[in-house]
């Protein structure tokens, strides 16, 4: 038995020894890799040659530890998510987020939460001898020197690690404090939750031992049982037979029920060129028997020359560089508070092993051997001189046995919502990155579970967003709205709610504008399947819109002489402020906003660029023909609501003044279809005629159309049109800095209009802008999918939410769309009904998956009822 490794944590490294001849030194990484249990079968591949390319990486004089463990510690994502909550205001959205911590922490408290780490100590043996006669400063001096050598050496260690792996992987050193805290937890198990306590113990000065080491290791047990650190601790060791392996057999140990083991795989390379001397001398001699038994007794061995052939083949491999091999140790230890409980979870180890083909498990009952496998699973010690139980493996096959995973975690980087993987991980959402917001998409069948889940996510990211809009029909998400005191504007044709799609919402008239607004009048008629009707009325009403708007501009200016210059200045200084301070795919309308937000906050140099507009540029503006209209559309921005024109001044024009040069037949149908949507005449009531009057600056503005569509499918996707329309520019009006959300449900099928493509491009684009996430919510993905929407909404949309689909195929589409691994596609098309779920015991299983995040995220998640407080508040809110 050798003596229990000691040394120091020196700098950023592990010292075994010490910094001198005979020293070894290690510096762990921690890797991030994907979730493999979601991953293709390319990106599994893929993977498993950049491991090959690693180990064939490896120089010959350094050794390499692999250690993969897992605990139920997420208490610093857990905390976190506790101080964003202490800052919100007693109430609902606080009460749901409470809840949901509270459920997480009891899990962890119970160790039913699963995380997964993955850590790699590449080590060096050190050859520079120290001086003979030195004072201390100058053994300080020689101290630092190979302190800083060693700095470089495992900066490029690094480097390689990272390059091997393509950018895939996130690869992040350890620091002193972070070898600390891994090598106490190695000695003491329970302290996971005080890490942060632990800190404040950490002694570089002190061996490492002194540190980590709180209690003496028992190892009187005849059954090879170690007990410590309140634990006892059994040892295996697998062993390869044969020469398969496949990708994913090393989840047969990683997804044990229980979280309290480790698994550590040390490997060092073999010499090469021994081993093609050692295969060519045993071929000889196997070659040199089968000719003496041909000779002697007249017979040859099949299985002999078989033997030969694959002894060839190697030599030839190793001698190409195709090959390399490692001398490696397998060992997984396993810790319990009572023998009893060891006992099952080693045979539960055993069990997971046997499942991996060609392996063989070796339980370790000598104290001394078990103490020796024990060392050599030490963080950072894969030179240990303990070598009984290494099996020589080839690099392709190494590279399978490697615990190369992950717990699907989401995003736990500043979580805005929690939710719970389907293997017993903490699942981190945000919908904004790095101040960018996440445009989000959820599918899902009807009684999948999908609203409940999304309610619970309205919630709980409530605290991220300042202003939030939805469409929807149902009053699905009527809890939302109510938590903030506030009641939905409901469409209907008997209301008193108006909103006037004329109406630029304090902006100056636009392209934009001027397109939805005749979008809107060209719906308002009805759909029709003649081609030649259809642009005859395009044109007819691009037209007449044009010109209620402009008469509506003469009459302001009419009325308002003394606003004419200040309207003039203002339109010039943003009409050269886009030119000259703008991106050339930003918009005149948002040159608008940015000028008048700088304006607003008196930034000096908005403020000289404005008194920088001379006489003569604004008459220069004017009267040149290319931007006198410029001026004359910045006049809407000085209306009020009452001073718009509205859909019955349109109606008017068509029908008592039309051109002349009109077709009088089609006017005179084209206005009969027009006054059926006048507060006078039509069957809509105010709704589309008249000042607009519903309040679009509450903290939640909630839209619901379903009494509109029971009655009228046309109704509902006018509101949808003129809905949008106003949102859009309420938004644009606001701060960008200030936080925005717009929901919508069944977005597809509202705008179900001619050009919808490009409405929803512009919108989603806009949006983007203004610092708001845009999520939409599908139920029937089959004609989503045939909708001219579907592109530019899944084009850039940055993460799904996917729950279950009934048809196999519209996920397989919808997966192939978005290049979701095919994997996770298969799992989304076969999970679980929740009706079919026993009572009780109901949970939906939805899929994260965002393409835009780096590493991809990609893996399924569970929402259980007892996660939320939503339907706590929905009842609170209704009583």
């Amino acid at each position: 038995m050798y003596p229990p490794p000691n040394g120091y944590f020196a700098g950023d490294f592990i010292v075994y020894g010490s910094l001198e001849k005979g020293g070894t030194v290690s510096r762990g990484f921690r890797l991030f890799p994907p979730d493999t249990k979601a991953s293709s079968e390319q990106t599994l591949a893929a993977l498993h040659e950049n491991l090959v390319r690693y180990l064939q990486s490896v120089p010959d004089n350094q050794a390499v530890q692999w250690k993969w463990r897992k605990d139920s510690d997420y208490s610093q994502t857990l905390d976190y998510y506790d101080a964003q909550t202490a800052r919100v205001e007693a109430g609902p959205i606080r009460a749901v987020r409470e809840q949901a911590s509270g459920y997480f922490r009891d899990l962890m408290n119970r160790k039913e939460l699963r995380r997964e780490h993955l850590e790699i100590y590449p080590c060096i043996t050190l050859d520079r001898a120290g001086p003979l006669i030195a004072t201390s400063a100058g053994l300080a001096e020689f101290y630092r020197a190979i302190l800083a050598q060693l700095t470089n050496v495992f900066a490029q260690i690094h480097s390689e690690i990272f390059s091997c792996f393509g950018g895939e992987i996130v690869v992040t050193p350890m620091t002193a404090e972070d070898h600390f805290l891994r090598t106490y937890l190695f000695y003491n198990p329970d302290f996971t939750g005080a890490l942060p306590l632990l800190r404040s113990v950490f002694d570089p000065a002190d061996s490492i031992l002194t540190n980590c080491q709180a209690t003496e290791i028992d190892a009187r047990n005849t059954s090879g049982r170690l007990y410590f650190g309140g634990h006892y601790h059994g040892i295996v060791v697998l062993e390869m037979l044969g020469s398969h392996t496949y990708e994913t057999m090393i989840q047969h140990l990683t997804k044990a029920e229980f979280i309290d083991y480790e698994i550590t795989v040390n490997l060092r390379p073999l010499d090469t060129r021994k081993l093609i001397e050692r295969e060519e001398r045993e071929s000889q001699a196997l070659q040199r028997q089968e000719v003496d038994d041909q000779e002697k007794q007249g017979i040859t061995s099949p299985s002999r020359r078989s033997t030969v052939r694959l002894k060839e083949a190697l030599v030839d491999k190793l001698s190409g560089g195709l090959s390399r091999f490692f001398a490696v140790t397998f060992a997984v230890r396993v810790w319990a508070p009572n023998e009893i409980l060891l006992t099952a979870r080693m045979s539960a180890i055993k069990t997971g092993a046997l499942g991996m083909k060609n392996m063989r498990v070796l339980e370790q009952h000598l104290p001394p051997t078990a103490l020796d496998l024990l060392y050599l699973t030490l963080p950072g010690n894969a030179f240990h001189r303990y070598a009984a139980r290494e099996t020589e493996i080839a690099d392709e096959h190494l590279a399978n046995l490697i615990p190369f995973s992950a717990s699907f975690n989401g995003d736990l980087d500043q979580p805005q919502a929690l939710y719970r993987s389907s293997d017993g991980g903490l699942v981190g959402v945000r919908l904004q990155k790095h101040n960018v917001p996440q445009h989000t998409a959820v599918l899902g069948a009807s009684r999948s579970g999908k609203s409940f889940w999304f309610d619970d996510l309205l919630h709980q990211t409530a605290p991220y967003f300042a202003y939030d809009v939805i469409v929807e029909s149902g009053l699905t998400h009527l809890p939302y709205s109510r938590a903030f005191d506030l009641e939905p504007i409901v469409i209907r044709r008997d209301g008193t709610i108006s909103i006037n799609y004329l109406d630029t919402g304090g902006l100056p008239l636009s392209k934009e504008h001027l397109g939805l607004a005749i979008t809107q009048a060209l719906q308002m008629t009805g759909k029709t399947d003649d081609r030649r009707l259809f642009a005859t009325r395009k044109a007819y009403l691009t037209h007449y819109v044009s010109t209620v708007l402009d008469e509506a501009a003469d009459n302001w200016l009419r009325l308002h002489p003394e606003a004419i210059p200040r309207v003039q200045r203002e339109a010039c200084a943003v009409h050269h402020w886009h030119k000259r301070c703008m991106k050339e795919d930003d918009t005149p309308i948002e040159a608008y906003t940015d000028l008048k937000a700088k304006l607003a906050a008196k930034l000096p140099a908005a403020l000289e660029f404005m008194a920088g507009i001379s006489d003569s540029a604004i008459q220069a503006f004017t009267d040149d023909r290319a931007t006198a209209h410029v001026w004359r559309n910045h006049v809407f921005s000085y209306f009020l609501p009452e001073d718009y024109p509205r859909h019955s001044d349109l109606f008017e024009l068509v029908a008592f003044r039309p051109k002349a040069d009109h077709d009088s037949q089609e006017i005179q149908e084209l206005a009969g279809l027009l006054r059926e949507w006048t507060a006078d005449r039509g069957s809509y009531g105010p709704l589309f005629d008249g000042v607009t009057n519903c309040d679009l600056g509450g903290r939640v503005v909630h839209f619901e159309l379903g009494v509109a569509d029971k009655t009228d499918r046309t109704l509902k996707i006018a509101a949808s049109l003129t809905i949008a329309g106003k949102i859009r520019q309420h938004i644009i009006r606001m701060p960008r800095s200030v936080p925005k959300r717009f929901t919508w449900e069944e977005f597809a099928a509202d705008m179900d209009v001619p050009d919808n493509d490009k409405l929803a491009s512009e919108l989603i684009a806009q949006l983007a802008k203004y610092n708001c996430v845009f999520t939409y919510i599908i139920q029937n993905y089959g004609q989503f999918r045939d909708s001219p929407v579907a592109a530019p909404l899944l084009g850039n949309t940055s993460q799904f939410f996917l729950f279950r689909q009934e048809d196999p195929k519209d996920i397989a589409d919808l997966g192939a769309r978005i290049h979701m691994p095919e994997s996770l596609r298969d799992a989304v098309s076969k999970y679980r009904k929740v009706v079919n779920m026993p009572a009780g015991g109901r949970f939906s299983r939805f899929c994260y998956f965002s393409r835009a995040a780096f590493p991809e995220i990609a893996g399924s998640c569970d929402f259980h009822p007892a996660q939320s407080a939503v339907e706590q508040v929905q009842q609170a809110s209704v009583a």
